[in-house]
C-alpha cells in the first residue's frame, strides 16, 4: 500500500515536469520543421520559445549536443534575417553547451567567426576562425562541408579587412576543396561563386564578376525562396554591377522594384532594406540627384548603426557616401568632421582595416585647402593600398591612384603622374569602357599627353572620351525629371569647360582639337531642351501614353496653382505639395522611360560642325557662342566667351575667338546696353559693345550678309542687331541676323517659306484682357505693356508674394488696360481672315487662361498682353520659397490674362488665376504651331543657364511644340509694337519667310523710329 502511495506521489510531482518536457519537445519539432521550410521569422519565434522552455526544464544539460545543434540552427535563422547580434549571442551559448570533443564544436566556432565578421569584430573573428581550421585538421574533419565553410568564412573576413588577394586565394582553395571532395552543386558552391564575384568586382573586372554572379544565382534560385533574403541579396548585387558597368538606365528601375519588394516582405527597418537604399544612394549620386541621395543616407544610418554598430564596414560605407555627397554640395567643413570621426574609429581597429582608412585619407584631402597637406594625404592613402593589398589598379583600389595622379598633374609632376597611370594599363579590359573610374583614367591620360606636348595622343583620348560621354548621357537623361536633368547637365559642362579651355592652345588648334570641342559644344548646347522636345514628340506618337501624360499635366497644373497659394490656404485644404511633386516626378519618369528608345536614338545621332557648314550657302555664316569657365589644372579659373565661326568654305576646322572676362562683358551688356537701348529716352549708342565683342568678329565676316546665331550667357538678353558700328550704322543694317536655339535648327531650305503650304491655317488671338473683373470696367489705358509697380516691389518681398501679398501691401502693382493691343489683334484678325485663315479672337473677359489652356495645336498663337519676369528670389509666405524658385525658374516668367489683377489683389475669381507661368506654358498643346507671338513686355526674359538658354517663356513654348517664338526683350511701346506686328504679318502672310518678314518689319520700324528702343525690342527665335 505504501509503495502504491509513493508511486502515486511521484507521478503527481513529476506531471508538471513531464508536461513541460513534452511541450519543449513539441516546440523543438515545430522549430525544426519551420527551419527546414526556411520560414525564418516564424522559426525564430518558435525557437525562442523552445530555448526558454528548454532551459527551464534542464534538458540542455541532459542532451547538450542535440540542444547545441538546434541552437546553431536558431543562430542560422538570426543570420539569415540579418540579426547578427542575436546570432552571436546564441552561438556563444551553443559553444558553452556543446562538448569540446564533438564534431560540431568547430562548426560552431566557424559560424561564430562569420557572425563576428559581419559585426566588424575582425580581430576576434580572425582568432576564432584560425583556431577552428586547426581543430578541424586535428580531428581529421577537413574533408567535409563544415571545413569548407570555415575556409569561406576566413576568405570573407579577409575581404572585409580589405585584403583582396588573400581573400581570392582562400576562395580558390575552397573551390578546389569542394571539387576534390565532391561536395556537390548546392548553396555551398553558390557561396564560393558569390565570394569570387566580390573579388572580381573589387578588382574592377566586371565581365568576370557578372559570370560568377550568374553561376551563384543559378544555384541559389533552386534552393531558396524567390522573395527570401539570399535571393534578394543577389539581386541587389546585380543592381550594383549594372551601376558599375554604367548601365544606370537598367539599374535604377530594377533596384526600385527590389526596394519595394523588400519593404513589403521584410519591412523598412531591416538591414536588407538599408543595403538596397545604399545602392540607390550611389545611383542617385551618379545621376546628380544630390539632395535625394543625402536624404537616403539619413534613412540608412540608424538602421546600420542599430544592427551592426558604428565601426562596421557597412555603417562606414554609408557615412562615406554621405561625406562624398556633402563635398559635392560644397559643405567641406561638415564633410571633414564626419571623415575625421570615422578615421579615428578605424585607427582604433588595427591593421586589418587599413585599406578602408585609405578612403578617408582621400576624403580628408578633398576637405583640405592646402595643396601640400592634401598631396601628403593622397600619398598616404595610395601607400596604404599598395602595402595592404599589393595593388592599386582597379575596383575599390582605383581611386587612390587616380586621385594621386590628378594631384601630380596639377603640380606639374608629370613623371610621377605617368608612373601612377601606368599601373592602369589593363584597367579597361577589367572594368569596361563605360566604368566611371575608367573615364577618369582616360581624362587624366589625355591631360598627361597634352602637358607632355603629345597632342595627337591627347586628341585620340579626348575623342574616345567624348563619344563615351555622349552615349552615357543620352541614356541617363531619360531617367530624370527636368530639374534633375539640369544637375546632370551641369556635371557634363565641366568637361565642356575643359575642352573649350584647351582650344586656346595654338598647338592644339593645329591638331584639330577645335573641331572636337565644337562638336561636343553642339551636342551639349540646348541638350535638355532637345531631350524634352523629343520626349514630347514621342508621347504624341504613342497613344498608350495619353492617360499617363494627361495625369502628369493635371498634376503639374495643380502644383502651379498650389505654388501661388499662401501656406495657410494649403493647410486649410490639407494639400501636401511634396506628395504632388512626388507624383508628378513619378509620372514624368514613366513617360520618359516609355519613350526612351526613340529619344535616346535621337540623342545619339551624330551632329557635328560640318553638318552646320553644309547647310550654309555663300554669303552666310553661323556663330556658336559659348560662355564657359576657363579650367586649368591650377585654380586660376575665370569666365570667358568662346565664339565659333562657321562659313561654308571652311574645310578643315571652324574659326574661334575668345573674349576674356565674361563677367565684365555681361555687365556691359546687361547694364550699359539696356540703359542705352531699353528705355525711350536712351541714347541708343552701343559703341563699347562693338569694341569689346563685335570688332573681334569682323575679320571673319567679310562678304557675309546673313548670320545664324546660337547665343549663350547674356547674349540671350540683347539684340545683336542693335550693336552700333563705327560708321554710325547698326549690325542690323549690314547683316540679316537670325537667332536659333541651337545651330541644329538651321534649315536653309525652308527659311524662305511663307504660310501658303501650312497644313492647318488656324489662329488664336488674345488681346487686352480684363485684368480686373468688376462692373465698372478695366483700369486706365497705358502706353507701355509693362507692369506698374513701386520701386521696392521686387526687392522687399518674395516671389509671387511681391504680387500675391495682402491688398494693403500692394501699393502700385497694377495691370493697366491695353487698348492698343486690342486694336492690334482686331486688325490682325481681319488680315488673317482675308488670307483664308480660321481665327479665334478673344479680348476683355473672354481673354482668359481657361480658353488658352483648352487650345489644340493652332497654326498661330498671338498673345498681346502684359508680361512679367520676377528677377528676385527672396523667400516669402505665399507658398513660393527661394529654393523653389531657384530650382524651378520657369515659375518666375509669366503673362497675364483676365482676372489676373483680382489674383494680385488676393481676390481670385474662377478656376484659373489669370497668371500663365512658363511652368504651366510647357503643358500647352502646340504641336504643329508654326509661330507663337508674345506681343508683351519682357517675354524673352528668364534665368540664363549656360549652354541651355533662358529658362522662361521661350523655352516653355518650344517644349510645348512651337516651331518659332517671337518675344520682347524689354517693355514694348504699345503703338509701335502694333505697327511692328502689322508689317510682320503682312509680309509673312504675303509669302515671305518668317525670318525675312521679321527683318523687313524691323528695318521698316527702324526707318520711322531710329532709336533701338523702338525697333530692337522684339526677337524671333527659331525658324
Amino acid at each position: 500500500m505504501k509503495s502504491i502511495y509513493l508511486t502515486f506521489l511521484f507521478v503527481v510531482c513529476c506531471m508538471p515536469l513531464l508536461s513541460a518536457q513534452s511541450e519543449t519537445a513539441q516546440l523543438a519539432q515545430e522549430f525544426t520543421a519551420l527551419f527546414k521550410k526556411k520560414d525564418y521569422p516564424n522559426a525564430i519565434k518558435t525557437g525562442e520559445k523552445w530555448k526558454s522552455s528548454m532551459y527551464q526544464t534542464g534538458i540542455a544539460k541532459a542532451d547538450s549536443a542535440r540542444v547545441a545543434r538546434r541552437i546553431m540552427d536558431l543562430a542560422s535563422c538570426y543570420k539569415s534575417t540579418l540579426q547578427f547580434r542575436n546570432s552571436e549571442t546564441v552561438l556563444q551559448e551553443a559553444l558553452v553547451i556543446m562538448p569540446s570533443d564533438s564534431v560540431d564544436y568547430d562548426a560552431i566556432k566557424s559560424g561564430l567567426g562569420s557572425v563576428k565578421t559581419s559585426l566588424g569584430k575582425y580581430q576576434e573573428a580572425d582568432s576564432i576562425l584560425q583556431d577552428a581550421l586547426l581543430s578541424f585538421k586535428k580531428h581529421r574533419m577537413d574533408k567535409g562541408r563544415a571545413y569548407n565553410g570555415c575556409i569561406q568564412n576566413l576568405a570573407d573576413l579577409r575581404f572585409n579587412q580589405g585584403l583582396v588577394q588573400e581573400s581570392y586565394a582562400l576562395y580558390q582553395e575552397a573551390l578546389a576543396h569542394c571539387n576534390t571532395n565532391k561536395l556537390g552543386e548546392g548553396p555551398l558552391l553558390a557561396r564560393i561563386y558569390s565570394g569570387l564575384y566580390q573579388i572580381s568586382d573589387a578588382q574592377g573586372n566586371y565581365s568576370q564578376a557578372e559570370k560568377w554572379l550568374e553561376k551563384s544565382f543559378h544555384i541559389i534560385s533552386q534552393f531558396y525562396p524567390h522573395d527570401g533574403e539570399v535571393v534578394l541579396g543577389r539581386q541587389r548585387q546585380y543592381a550594383i554591377l549594372l551601376m558599375k558597368k554604367g548601365e544606370l538606365q537598367r539599374a535604377e528601375p530594377f533596384l526600385n522594384k527590389l526596394i519595394k519588394l523588400i519593404e513589403k516582405k521584410r519591412g523598412a527597418n531591416t538591414l536588407e532594406y538599408a543595403r538596397a537604399l545604399c545602392v540607390m544612394t550611389c545611383i542617385d549620386q551618379q545621376l546628380g540627384k544630390i539632395d535625394e541621395a543625402l536624404h537616403l543616407t539619413t534613412l540608412q544610418d540608424p538602421i546600420f548603426t542599430k544592427n551592426l554598430g558604428g565601426a562596421h564596414f557597412e555603417t562606414i560605407e554609408n557615412k562615406t557616401n554621405r561625406i562624398t555627397l556633402l563635398l559635392d554640395s560644397g559643405k567641406k567643413n561638415e564633410a571633414k568632421i564626419v571623415a575625421q570621426a570615422i578615421l579615428d574609429t578605424l585607427q582604433a581597429g588595427g591593421k586589418y582595416i587599413e585599406l578602408r582608412m585609405a578612403t578617408f585619407y582621400n576624403l580628408l584631402a578633398q576637405c583640405t585647402e592646402n595643396a601640400d597637406s592634401s598631396l601628403a594625404l593622397r600619398e598616404k592613402a595610395f601607400n596604404i593600398v599598395q602595402t595592404s593589398s599589393g595593388q592599386a589598379d582597379g575596383g575599390h583600389n582605383a581611386d587612390p591612384g587616380l586621385l594621386l595622379a590628378a594631384d601630380y598633374l596639377k603640380l606639374g609632376r608629370l613623371e610621377d603622374a605617368q608612373r601612377i597611370l601606368a599601373l592602369f594599363d589593363d584597367f579597361e579590359a577589367k572594368a569596361g569602357s563605360k566604368n566611371s573610374q575608367f573615364l577618369k583614367l582616360q581624362f587624366h591620360r589625355a591631360q598627361l599627353h597634352l602637358l607632355q606636348g603629345n597632342t595627337s595622343l591627347a586628341l585620340q583620348e579626348y575623342t574616345r572620351l567624348v563619344n563615351t560621354r555622349r552615349e552615357l548621357i543620352s541614356s541617363d537623361l531619360l531617367l530624370l525629371n527636368d530639374y534633375q536633368r539640369l544637375n546632370r547637365f551641369n556635371q557634363l559642362r565641366s568637361m565642356n569647360n575643359w575642352m573649350l579651355t584647351q582650344c586656346r592652345n595654338k598647338d592644339i588648334r593645329q591638331a584639330g582639337f577645335i573641331s572636337l570641342a565644337l562638336d561636343f559644344q553642339l551636342f551639349t548646347k540646348s541638350l535638355l531642351l532637345f531631350t524634352a522636345q523629343k520626349i514630347r514628340e514621342n508621347i504624341q506618337a504613342d497613344t498608350t501614353l495619353a492617360p499617363i501624360f494627361s495625369a502628369w499635366k493635371d498634376t503639374r497644373e495643380r502644383l502651379a496653382w498650389c505654388y501661388t497659394q499662401p501656406k495657410t490656404n494649403l493647410e486649410k485644404q490639407n494639400i501636401n505639395i511634396a506628395a504632388l511633386e512626388s507624383r508628378a516626378d513619378s509620372l514624368e519618369k514613366v513617360i520618359s522611360r516609355s519613350s526612351s528608345a526613340l529619344a535616346s536614338e535621337n540623342l545619339r545621332k551624330p551632329f557635328v560642325w560640318t553638318d552646320v557648314r553644309d547647310q550654309l550657302r555663300p554669303g552666310e555664316a553661323a556663330l556658336e557662342i559659348a560662355r564657359f569657365k576657363e579650367t586649368h589644372l591650377d585654380p586660376s579659373d575665370s569666365l570667358q566667351y568662346a565664339v565659333f565661326i562657321i562659313r561654308p568654305e571652311m574645310r578643315e576646322r571652324p574659326a574661334v575667338i575668345f573674349i576674356e572676362d565674361a563677367e565684365r562683358l555681361d555687365q556691359m551688356m546687361l547694364e550699359k546696353y539696356l540703359a542705352e537701348c531699353a528705355v525711350p529716352g536712351g541714347k541708343g549708342q552701343t559703341g563699347q559693345l562693338y569694341q569689346a565683342f563685335w570688332k573681334n568678329l569682323e575679320p571673319y565676316l567679310k562678304d557675309i550678309s546673313r548670320l545664324y546665331v546660337a547665343a549663350d550667357g547674356a547674349f540671350f538678353k540683347i539684340n545683336i542687331g542693335a550693336i552700333q558700328l563705327p560708321d554710325g550704322q547698326y549690325v542690323a543694317d549690314r547683316y540679316d541676323v537670325r537667332n536659333v536655339f541651337s545651330l541644329k535648327d538651321i534649315d536653309t531650305k525652308n527659311d524662305a517659306q511663307g504660310t501658303e503650304n501650312l497644313a492647318g491655317k488656324t489662329a488664336f488671338l488674345a488681346g487686352n484682357p480684363a485684368f480686373l473683373l468688376k462692373k465698372d470696367g478695366d483700369t486706365a489705358a497705358a502706353t507701355l505693356r509693362a507692369v506698374s509697380e513701386t520701386p521696392d516691389s521686387l526687392t522687399a518681398f518674395g516671389p509671387f508674394e511681391s504680387i500675391l501679398r495682402n491688398a494693403d501691401d500692394v501699393r502700385g502693382i497694377n495691370l493697366s488696360s491695353l487698348p492698343g493691343s486690342q486694336q492690334e489683334v482686331q486688325e490682325l484678325d481681319a488680315l488673317l481672315r482675308k488670307k483664308g485663315w480660321r481665327t479665334t479672337l478673344v479680348t476683355g473677359l473672354t481673354a482668359n487662361e481657361d480658353t488658352l489652356k483648352a487650345l489644340k495645336n493652332p497654326g498661330i498663337l498671338h498673345l498681346a498682353t502684359h508680361g512679367y519676369f520676377l528677377s528676385n528670389v527672396r523667400s516669402g509666405a505665399a507658398g513660393l520659397s527661394r529654393p523653389l524658385l531657384e530650382s524651378n525658374p520657369m515659375l518666375r516668367s509669366m503673362v497675364f490674362f483676365a482676372g489676373a489683377q483680382n489674383t494680385l489683389n488676393h481676390q481670385p475669381v474662377g478656376k484659373e488665376d489669370g497668371i500663365l507661368t512658363a511652368y504651366e506654358a510647357q503643358n500647352l498643346q502646340l504641336e504643329g504651331t508654326e509661330l507663337v507671338v508674345l506681343s508683351a513686355c519682357q517675354t524673352a526674359q528668364g534665368k540664363i543657364q549656360n549652354g541651355e538658354g533662358v529658362y522662361g517663356l521661350q523655352r516653355a513654348l518650344r517644349i510645348a511644340g512651337a516651331q518659332a517664338v517671337l518675344l520682347s526683350l524689354w517693355d514694348v511701346d504699345d503703338k509701335v509694337g502694333r505697327e511692328f506686328m502689322t508689317i510682320f504679318y503682312e509680309k509673312w502672310l504675303g509669302g515671305t519667310g518668317k525670318a525675312e518678314a521679321f527683318r523687313a518689319a524691323q528695318l521698316a520700324v527702324k526707318k520711322k523710329h531710329p532709336k533701338p528702343f523702338y525697333w530692337a525690342g522684339f526677337v524671333l527665335i527659331g525658324g
